[in-house]
């Protein structure tokens, strides 16, 4: 009986980090395309701003 609990023990503590380290992947992205009435704007410069974080990414 302890043996079996022993083991069960150890397979969760094996595999608590594995379940928490698949929480954290990448899950989002932005696409689309930059336009104005004449059509689509080359060579334009986007910054995505997180408000919660005020953490800003540029792109090009």
């Amino acid at each position: 009986m302890r043996a079996t609990i022993r083991v069960l023990a150890s397979l969760v503590l094996l595999l608590a980090p594995a379940t928490a380290a698949r929480t954290q992947t990448f899950t989002g992205g932005i696409r689309g395309v930059i336009t104005d009435a004449n059509g689509v704007v080359p060579s334009v410069t986007v910054t995505l701003t997180n408000e919660a974080t005020n953490v800003s990414r540029n792109t090009r």
